[in-house]
């Protein structure tokens, strides 16, 4: 039997398919060096810094803040968030030139502005602030967060003591997160000497909802089962694609500049969270949670001799129209904080209404400016320092 013409048809397919493995690689190569980020459109990049006012940047240029801007919007594209072992997430370290997010060993914490050096004769005084994403300082450089901004101010009201602030603050954080992060440090890092939390609008915007585990709760479980399943599995991928697959890339460069829906940027917070549970009374959900979660911080601070300080934060009433029995709460913790029913418990809820609307004391919907941050922190640091000094 003549295989002559099946061994010319095999060395056919083999020069060709060859060639196309070869081509493609080639492509492949190609493509990765001519998709650099500077091919993008600025637009497709702005993650976040497109939510910011550009005017109500105060106390730093123009070119600082749409710097500022540009690396949150790097702090997007790279994800944000990693794991953390006591409250489920936390952001990445990230190292901008005016925005970082520096490794911890309990936690990651954001860079704030270095104390000045210390005096001949100075007492160490060592400040833990917790919070939100106002805390944090979304929108605003390391210089210009409220823990920076304090740390200057007591520095002045206080010449006997160094003064030394670590930000605590973290994106969609509530009380429950914060006093289990508060605990974890506890273990871990030197006592501090004051500690605050500034709370209300993630407290009231979540608890209403009936989110009462951390957020990501339910991303955590898809990874745990995902990674369950890797092990025990016994195909496993030769080869992984992943967003710097030069072919995923170009997908991302073709959606960015079309009419496509753009990847939602909160998507792991739609992941299912089983812990999120129906709440028929909204308001006395957060108010019975917010309490008992400054109770034990209070008590764990009492026991360690730290003094302690709950500030209320200022809130644009909109953003409470959102979320039914979210205003209702907010409301009657602000009056309980007027009454001084609660030891250390402070509202800052009016502190931007002498404001005119030229002074921008917002850098977006619900995020203080380099202005606002430093108003709050001013008043901070005027409720502290008399309690401290007594």
């Amino acid at each position: 039997m003549n295989f002559q013409w099946i061994a010319t048809w095999h060395n056919r397919f083999a020069i060709i398919f060859l060639n196309a493995v070869i081509l493609f690689a080639t492509l492949l190569a190609i493509m990765h060096f001519l998709l650099e980020a500077k091919h993008v459109p600025p637009e497709s990049n702005k993650v976040y810094s497109r939510l910011f006012d550009m005017a109500s940047y105060k106390l730093i240029s123009q070119d600082e803040a749409v710097q500022t801007g540009q690396e949150f919007d790097q702090m997007g594209e790279q994800e944000s968030y990693a794991f953390n072992p006591w409250t489920t997430f936390q952001e990445r370290p990230f190292a901008g030139n005016l925005v970082t997010v520096k490794h911890g060993f309990s936690s990651n914490v954001r860079g704030t502005k270095a104390p000045v050096p210390a005096k001949v004769g100075q007492k160490d005084l060592i400040i833990w602030t917790f919070g939100g994403s106002t805390m944090f300082g979304w929108g605003v450089p390391d210089s210009q967060t409220i823990a920076s901004y304090l740390q200057d101010q007591l520095q002045e009201l206080m010449p006997a003591y160094h003064v030394q602030v670590t930000n605590h603050g973290h994106s969609y954080y509530f009380s429950s997160l914060e006093v289990s992060l508060y605990v974890a440090l506890l273990r871990t890092e030197k006592k501090p000497d004051i500690v605050l939390f500034l709370d209300g609008l993630n407290d009231s915007i979540w608890l209403a909802q009936g989110w009462t585990a951390p957020q990501f709760a339910g991303a955590m479980i898809t990874a745990w089962e995902t990674e369950r399943q890797r092990r025990f599995s016994e195909d496993h991928n030769w080869i992984n694609i992943d967003q710097v697959f030069p072919l995923q890339r170009i997908t991302q460069y073709i959606c960015a500049n079309s009419s496509l829906p753009k990847k939602n940027t909160n998507s792991l917070l739609q992941e299912n969270n089983p812990y999120i549970r129906e709440t028929p009374n909204p308001s006395q959900t957060i108010l019975q949670t917010y309490r008992l979660n400054r109770d034990m911080a209070a008590s764990i601070s009492a026991k360690f001799g730290i003094d302690v300080h709950f500030f209320l934060q200022p809130v644009k009433k909109e953003l409470f129209e959102l979320v039914t029995g979210s205003k209702e709460a907010y409301d009657s913790l602000s009056k309980e904080a007027y009454a001084k029913t609660f030891p250390h418990f402070h509202t800052l809820h009016d502190i931007f209404d002498t404001f005119t609307k030229q002074e921008l004391p917002y850098v977006d919907q619900a995020h203080y400016s380099d202005w606002g941050c430093k108003i709050i922190a001013e008043q901070m640091a005027k409720i502290i320092r008399p309690t401290w000094e007594q």
